[in-house]
């Protein structure tokens, strides 16, 4: 058999295949649609809005906070600031309600401009900082501040 013939019939083949999953899919479909969870409820949207969240926190740090806090939060760079990783971080915070953290940032932050930040900013950042040192965090993510007293950090 010629290697003309033999690609035709590994296209052949591969179209063929292609319509198997295809048709598989659009008839599976409806019962797949039917049982996933949708809306607020879904895991994955959950999952996602933690991990945005989480993330947008991280991004803010990373402008905000970093000059004085270190970008591993364990080392600041500035002397006087708090570390807000680890150790000496669970030291100072390990018990308290994390509406504390919250609150102590929202009031006192950026140093150089305290009390600037937008309370959301304010929830994202305390939420990366408790996921940054290990804290279960909803999977919905942490939409209020009035949901942080419900945290106790370190536990």
């Amino acid at each position: 058999m010629s290697s003309a013939r033999r690609a035709g019939t590994l296209d052949e083949r591969r179209r063929i295949s292609g319509l198997r999953v295809a048709c598989g899919s659009v008839l599976a479909a409806p019962f797949l649609i039917a049982s996933a969870p949708s809306g607020p409820e879904s895991p994955a949207s959950d999952t996602r809005a933690v991990a945005v969240q989480i993330a947008t926190g991280k991004k803010v740090f990373g402008e905000v906070c970093a000059a004085c806090h270190g970008m591993d939060q364990g080392q600041p760079s500035d002397a006087h600031s708090a570390s807000l990783k680890g150790q000496r971080f669970l030291t100072s915070w390990s018990g308290k309600p994390a509406r504390a953290l919250y609150g102590r940032i929202l009031s006192t932050m950026p140093q150089n401009d305290p009390g600037s930040l937008e309370a959301e900013t304010v929830l994202n950042l305390t939420t990366y900082i408790l996921a940054e040192n290990g804290q279960a965090l909803p999977d919905a993510g942490v939409k209020e501040p009035s949901e942080l007293s419900s945290i106790t950090i370190g536990q």
